[in-house]
């Protein structure tokens, strides 16, 4: 059996080792030209296939059938034309698996707001003067950020 992957799957998945209940789906594919060429159905067919990818490992048996049940689909499905815009490949014929996939338990975003005060969360009787913790908190996150842009450690796309 010949398997399809997705290409740059990490742009979709970045849990390892799992089979997760969701994918990230990013606004710009909005503003892909491919992805805006195709009709109603073929994008539908993407994206389940996409979801499709999340759950088998990133390898997709190369059978239109099958694909068309399991992402649960009245139409058939043109793998083909997925394969000819570049939204599959052929298993192994890209450099998908070495790139390094974030892990989900790392930081995506700043947090915009404390949840509760310094002192609902007791760091003055612990020795902090108020602020102080979160002040140390952002420091540390910003030197890890900074740490982690010049190693390159995690290739964001």
């Amino acid at each position: 059996m010949k398997y399809l992957v997705v290409p740059k799957i990490e742009q979709w998945q970045h849990y390892r080792d799992r089979c997760p209940p969701w994918i990230k789906l990013h606004q710009q594919v909005l503003s892909d030209y491919e992805f805006s060429m195709l009709n109603d159905s073929a994008k539908f067919h993407l994206i389940a296939i996409w979801l499709l990818a999340s759950r088998t490992g990133n390898r997709i048996p190369n059978d239109p059938s099958w694909v068309q049940t399991q992402i649960q689909s009245s139409e058939k499905v043109d793998l083909k034309l997925f394969l000819r815009l570049g939204f599959l490949e052929h298993e192994g014929s890209g450099e998908i698996n070495s790139k390094i996939i974030m892990d989900a338990s790392n930081i995506l975003a700043d947090r915009k707001q404390v949840a509760t005060s310094s002192v609902e969360r007791g760091e003055e009787s612990r020795g902090y003067k108020k602020g102080e913790r979160d002040q140390n908190s952002k420091k540390n996150i910003s030197s890890l950020k900074e740490l982690i842009n010049k190693t390159g450690i995690i290739n964001r796309a």
